[in-house]
């Protein structure tokens, strides 16, 4: 099994919208991900089986 996975803003619903339509699924969450000089980020793992 090929499997291609990637990590993305919980907070960017467009990119979700496109990750979702073109057959990602979403496995995972990693809260706090990314660091801002306002705070944080969570974030989606999204994975697609080829």
């Amino acid at each position: 099994m090929r499997l291609i996975k990637l990590k993305v803003n919980s907070n960017n619903a467009p990119a979700i919208h496109l990750y979702k339509k073109l057959g990602f699924v979403q496995t995972g969450f990693v809260p706090k991900m990314v660091s801002f000089k306002k705070g944080y980020e969570d974030a989606f793992i999204m994975c697609m089986e080829l």
